[in-house]
């Protein structure tokens, strides 16, 4: 059973450095997310701890504290060390909890480690200390990192052309990361539903395209005119919702679509009556 004092102990000194941190002032949306993160990679360590039997205190309070030197202004040099000033950050106040000596070395360790695997002070790589590393790594592939990835890498601005590269790209990333290699059984689970649900989100999109691909050309050939705009997700990519056709107006004008069963409603939409391919 988790001791909840020290979980609330915890979070509080965690908020109290952040609070104090110039950059985050400054930025609070920076601060914000931090936070989350942080949660969710509490909330993930906890998952892994109780599976493997870890304590599952420990593992929250180490997840809680991976990140705490972001409430310092940081250097490139700096954020490739922030798991290592993390530890010493969070040292003085871990021995404020009264842990045994050997569980607060090794949440000091996993702290200090999850950034590279290496630390500044002596320790050992237990199970539990690269819980902290893994934990971390698994929140990085999650739903909100997919909305989060794209909109940072400007998908949605893309020309078509790059966006179907991107796709590529990243789906050929997740298979090889599908390998990596995880401490425990449930840290492994975890990782591989959550590469395995990007991959179909993304593999979706891939088919897609290639499906719409097969509709344009087969649609403009069999209604006699040009299809001049195709949309493979409604909505989704930021360009419309309506197959539109050279000679629409006709259609307008009473004058059905030879390709299809297609209705008009009082609006100008047309409605497909028909059968979807594929169904």
């Amino acid at each position: 059973m988790m001791k909840m004092e020290l979980i609330r102990k915890t979070e509080a000194f965690l908020r109290e450095k952040f609070d104090e941190g110039r950059y985050f002032s400054a930025h609070p949306l920076e601060k914000a997310y931090r936070l989350e993160h942080t949660w969710r990679v509490a909330n993930i360590g906890r998952k892994i701890a109780a599976a493997e039997g870890f304590d599952e205190t420990e593992m929250v309070i180490a997840c809680l504290l991976h990140d705490i030197s972001y409430c310092q202004d940081m250097t490139e040099e700096d954020w490739r060390n922030h798991g290592r000033i993390s530890a010493k950050i969070a040292r003085p106040f871990l021995e404020t909890l009264s842990l045994p000596p050997e569980r607060l070395e090794d949440i000091c360790y996993g702290i200090a480690i999850h950034v590279d695997e290496k630390a500044d002070f002596p320790g050992r790589k237990t199970a539990f200390a690269m819980t902290v590393c893994e934990a971390d790594n698994i929140d990085r592939f999650d739903v909100y990192r997919i909305h989060e990835n794209l909109s940072n890498d400007g998908f949605l601005k893309m020309p078509f052309s790059e966006k179907q590269e991107y796709v590529t790209k990243r789906l050929a990333r997740l298979r090889e990361l599908i390998e990596i290699r995880f401490s425990t059984r449930t840290a492994r689970e975890i990782w591989t539903e959550r590469l395995q649900f990007i991959f179909s989100f993304l593999k979706s999109w891939q088919n897609s395209w290639t499906t719409a691909a097969v509709w344009r050309k087969s649609l403009a050939e069999a209604a006699g005119a040009d299809l001049h705009t195709v949309y493979c997700f409604p909505g989704s990519l930021g360009e419309g919702r309506h197959i539109c056709f050279g000679n629409r107006r006709k259609a307008h004008a009473g004058q059905r679509h030879p390709f299809s069963p297609a209705e008009e409603d009082g609006a100008g939409r047309l409605h497909y009556k028909g059968e979807d391919p594929g169904r």
